[in-house]
């Protein structure tokens, strides 16, 4: 129970952050001043993709690592990122193809893939950053 609550945290942190990130990019890119929209939209979006997609590869992630024995701490934790950027690519698919499955072809699914596969890695990285902070915070606390 208290790893999903640190999960969840840190999925909360990690909503918060990518929003104002991809909200900043999108202002910064776009001729229209549409912040709070973009804010609106990318918690909601961004933030439902991270709670359903982000937990359940979490726990997969940190079940890989276990499998393994490693000496080196540096090497588990840059295969740990590595992880999470192979789960931002496949969650970035997932999340497009859940949008546009009814409605479109699989060539504008694959479109979008190729579109919001950077702010899919963008979202995994910081939980996984996230997840990290929550971890040292909780252990600071015992």
């Amino acid at each position: 129970m208290v790893s999903f609550l640190k999960r969840f945290a840190a999925v909360l942190l990690s909503t918060l952050f990518f929003t104002i990130l991809t909200s900043i990019f999108f202002i910064i890119t776009s001729y229209e001043d549409f912040f709070f929209l973009y804010i609106f939209g990318f918690f909601l979006y961004g933030g439902f993709a991270i709670l359903l997609i982000g937990i359940p590869a979490s726990y997969l992630i940190d079940f890989i690592l276990s499998c393994f024995s490693f000496s080196n701490n540096a090497v588990r934790n840059s295969i740990k990122i590595l992880l999470y950027v192979m789960g931002g690519f496949i969650g970035t698919f997932i999340f497009a193809a859940i949008m546009r499955w009814k409605n479109d072809n699989l060539i504008s699914i694959f479109i979008d893939f190729l579109v919001f596969t950077p702010f899919g890695i963008l979202a995994s990285l910081l939980f996984s950053g996230c997840f990290y902070l929550v971890n040292i915070l909780v252990e600071k606390q015992r």
